[in-house]
């Protein structure tokens, strides 16, 4: 695939450019036209686009030097809290968002091997990012979003968020992805965390995984091998990072299914899920005792101590 082609993310202009050997792609980035010679090579060029800088394009190029995929950057001029449901998070070496599994698992060699420190962040919705600069790469998953079904088994890339598979299901009938709908996060992390809510848990759906490790190796699982109760996984504590996910569904009525979408929705917007910046509840309940976690600090008291 040769020459350019441009997607919008958010506040940052992203470029994917192809070398094919002989001609010139031209970027514009609001500061003038910036033009590349061709080689036979295909390599990642970083245009990044600061809004605050009256438009100004720049180019970069960091921890992963020249390489053989494409990728859009952030500069450390880009602040993580414009990621995160809290709203926290200073900034970073470089952010970099993989556009297949294959890209990702690249990614993870090189700075493997580089010896460069990186994490990992999904839809921020569960995460509490330090507001000081990190000096590392994070690693996000904007751009892995495939997403498609074969009968009641539906594949979905790391990206993909829960609304959009539940919708998804929803629009071909499919039954069992109800309680995912406005779920916050994307399915990779809701696949990590083993994520339950409304009598739905991933463990009960999903059929396969599939995993880069940290030094650049694709593997699969079953899904009948990587839960180990409630919200546990074995990806919390083996380095890997979850790429895709194939999921189990059934055969459902299509008036029902959007019924109970439309309370799990309404019970969120109710509990004022998405009134301020917030995670949600983000403390594991004691199934023993029976009563919500959040609901046993609300009455001792807890939010009143400093």
């Amino acid at each position: 695939s040769g020459g350019l082609s441009e997607r919008e993310n958010r506040d940052t202009r992203v470029f994917r450019w192809a070398r094919n050997g002989g001609n010139q792609g031209t970027s514009k980035s609001g500061g003038g036209d910036r033009n590349f010679e061709e080689s036979p090579k295909v390599i990642r060029i970083r245009v990044i686009y600061f809004p605050d800088l009256g438009g100004r394009g720049v180019i970069s190029s960091r921890a992963l030097g020249e390489t053989d995929f494409s990728c859009y950057t952030k500069s450390m001029k880009q602040h993580l809290k414009n990621k995160t449901h809290y709203q926290t998070g200073g900034t970073c070496d470089e952010i970099i968002a993989p556009n297949s599994i294959q890209e990702l698992a690249q990614a993870m060699r090189r700075l493997h091997e580089s010896k460069t420190p990186y994490f990992f962040l999904g839809a921020g919705s569960n995460s509490l990012v330090m507001d000081d600069h990190w000096h590392g790469v994070v690693i996000m998953f904007d751009c892995l979003t495939e997403l498609d079904s074969k009968g009641t088994l539906i594949r979905a890339q790391a990206g993909v968020t829960n609304t959009e598979v539940a919708e998804h299901a929803a629009d071909r009938g499919l039954s069992g992805l109800e309680w995912m709908y406005y779920l916050p996060g994307q399915i990779g992390g809701t696949t990590r965390m083993n994520a339950s809510c409304y009598g739905g848990e991933m463990s009960s759906i999903v059929d396969k995984v599939t995993t880069v490790t940290p030094d650049g190796k694709i593997k699969k699982y079953s899904g009948r091998v990587v839960f180990g109760g409630y919200k546990k996984s074995i990806f919390a504590g083996n380095g890997e990072v979850i790429a895709e996910v194939c999921i189990t569904t059934k055969e459902g009525d299509r008036g029902a299914i959007r019924e109970k979408m439309v309370y799990c929705r309404n019970d969120r917007e109710a509990k004022q899920h998405f009134l301020h910046p917030s995670c949600g509840c983000v403390f594991k309940n004691d199934h023993d005792i029976g009563v919500p976690s959040g609901v046993l600090l609300e009455e001792s008291g807890v939010h009143s101590l400093s």
